[in-house]
């Protein structure tokens, strides 16, 4: 597997607590029948893992596409193992990429290592709320403002090709580095 973004769910592991919970995602899974806790038992889709996860947990996710995901601020780590050169969440043109929370503080859920494009939404068609890590934010739109990303903190982030049509088409959000 990839170095980068498996990189950062080691350390996301190691930092979480001892009862906390690996869950595993790859898209050549035939279904959600799995209950996650393998590669051997992943789960199909990011959002049946981010469904059973808990705070604290983090969630692995092999290469693919994968469709839209909310988290509800939970304080979760959610890491592609080999970067977003592999591991693609698409909103379809017709749904947000990553929905992970509110758009003020406190951000709990870190997303790194996918790309994020074809999302569509008010604000944030690529990802609202949040924390991002080494993604690729590209050809998301918004109708008034963030078209890449809305409300999140980005890490490390290239965002490119995203248009909103009240503002900040890039991003309307902090940029940490």
């Amino acid at each position: 597997r990839g170095r980068g973004s498996f990189a950062f769910a080691a350390l996301a592991l190691a930092a979480a607590p001892l009862s906390a919970a690996t869950w595993h995602v790859d898209s050549a899974r035939p279904d959600d029948s799995g209950d996650g806790t393998s590669w051997a038992t992943a789960e199909r889709t990011i959002q049946a893992a981010v469904s059973a996860s808990a705070a604290g947990d983090a969630i692995l996710v092999t290469n693919g596409v994968y469709g839209p995901i909310s988290t509800a601020n939970k304080a979760i780590a959610i890491a592609s193992v080999e970067g977003p050169e592999s591991t693609t969440i698409d909103g379809g043109d017709m749904a947000r990429c990553a929905t992970l929370g509110g758009e003020l503080p406190p951000r709990r859920t870190l997303l790194a290592g996918f790309t994020l494009r074809n999302g569509v939404a008010e604000e944030g068609g690529g990802a609202f709320g949040g924390t991002l890590s080494n993604c690729v934010l590209v050809a998301n739109s918004a109708t008034e403002a963030g078209g890449g990303a809305y409300g999140s903190t980005l890490h490390r982030c290239t965002v490119a090709d995203n248009v909103a049509y009240g503002g900040g088409g890039a991003a309307s959000c902090d940029i940490a580095d």
